[in-house]
């Protein structure tokens, strides 16, 4: 069963420590503010030397996403990293077994 958050900060604060948990990897929080790039993703990460931006939203809010927020990871998508939008955190540590297993068998090659 999914756990209800109160709000977004809590889901982001638990998403990024789920992450750290299951997949190692360095994960950041990104706190906007009057000196912060406008658009940046919730969470910023390295798994794997991969790039990753994770903007999180409350379940039922994932068509909210700002046009802003929609460029920063259209440029992560261009350049080669990863980004998504999430709601959910086991969805997104499923999301991100299947892709370490997707590298390793590229690694491999």
């Amino acid at each position: 069963m999914t756990k209800t958050y109160k709000n977004e900060g809590a889901l982001v604060s638990a998403m990024k420590k789920a992450l750290a948990k299951e997949l190692g990897g360095r994960w950041i929080k990104i706190h906007g503010g009057p000196y912060q790039e406008k658009g940046l993703s919730d969470i910023i990460g390295c798994l794997d030397g991969r790039f990753i931006a994770i903007e999180v939203k409350m379940p039922g809010k994932e068509d909210t996403v700002t046009d802003m927020q929609q460029r920063f990871i259209d440029q992560v998508l261009e350049s080669g990293g990863v980004a998504l939008v999430s709601s959910n955190i086991e969805t997104t540590l499923k999301f991100f077994k299947r892709k370490r297993r997707r590298w390793k068998l590229w690694q491999r090659k």
